[in-house]
């Protein structure tokens, strides 16, 4: 968890500070306090909720793969494509209900305010993260054989969270 929080706190302020990799983004007072005066307080725990919260449910939807070769690769590339979708959701609630944070060069094509490259960067911003926390986040012990629905109930109610915000 301190891993993904040390590097999503990263993520957004470079964000903030030159609009690299997700693109440029303005933080709104309202959020409360801010990390080196760039980033909410907050925000960085979302994103550890979100990876975290994706990747188990990932698990949970690929439990009949688990002996493929690719098993991996799936996980990492499921579990970030939940970030996106959770974030999907998120946009239009932070954006213009809550008026959390703008996306100053995004201009009305842009899907909830945001430019379309800014879901890729997500995708592959998330992969990165879960990449660097893989050591961590592996199973040190034999996997129950029941599995367990707390985090897909996790990322359920943090995006119905979200939809119903919007």
């Amino acid at each position: 968890s301190l891993v993904l929080l040390g590097l999503s706190a990263m993520l957004c302020a470079l964000s903030a500070r030159n609009g690299a990799p997700l693109g440029k983004v303005e933080y709104s007072t309202r959020l409360g306090l801010r990390l080196l005066g760039l980033v909410p307080v907050t925000l960085p725990f979302l994103w550890v909720a979100l990876l975290l919260a994706g990747r188990e449910t990932a698990r949970l939807m690929l439990r009949p793969l688990r002996r493929d070769k690719f098993y991996g690769y799936y996980l990492l590339l499921v579990s970030s494509g939940l970030v996106v979708w959770a974030s999907v959701a998120l946009e239009p609630c932070a954006t213009q209900v809550v008026g959390g944070w703008a996306w100053p060069e995004a201009g009305p094509a842009a899907l909830t305010g945001v430019l379309w490259g800014t879901w890729v960067a997500w995708l592959l911003s998330a992969a990165f993260m879960l990449m660097l926390a893989t050591p961590w986040l592996l199973p040190k012990r034999p996997i129950p054989t029941t599995p367990t629905f707390h985090a897909p109930a996790i990322w359920l109610a943090l995006a119905a969270w979200f939809t119903v915000g919007d």
